[in-house]
């Protein structure tokens, strides 16, 4: 699940780079926004064993999230066109909500194997 996510992460953010550096050259936030997405991309291919990684496995999408967070912050205070400050929210949003679900998912995991 992580390996997709992150997958899904990066195309989703480089989508929205590509689209709006084309549409909007000046828009600079869209910078750190392809950074992103480069770092999804590469965090996915080198997660090897999902299961092996632990709890920990939820650091990679969470500080993806939270970097995709501060750059929509600095982009509502530096004027950034609204489409693309408000996207970047929304990646950032979806990379946290991809590091809760893993680090859930690995929780229901180890419950299920003490009770099993």
């Amino acid at each position: 699940m992580l390996r997709k996510g992150l997958l899904v992460l990066g195309g989703a953010s480089a989508l929205l780079s590509v689209v709006g550096l084309l549409a909007n050259p000046s828009a600079t936030l869209l910078w750190f926004v392809v950074m992103a997405a480069m770092l999804s991309v590469a965090s996915a291919f080198i997660v090897e064993d999902e299961h092996a990684l632990g709890i920990s496995r939820g650091a990679g999408p969470a500080m993806i999230g939270l970097g995709l967070i501060a750059a929509f912050l600095f982009g509502l205070a530096g004027h950034q066109p609204a489409w693309a400050v408000w996207l970047t929210l929304l990646l950032g949003i979806g990379s946290l909500a991809l590091a809760m679900a893993v680090v859930a998912d690995r929780h229901h995991d180890l419950r299920t194997h003490a009770h099993g």
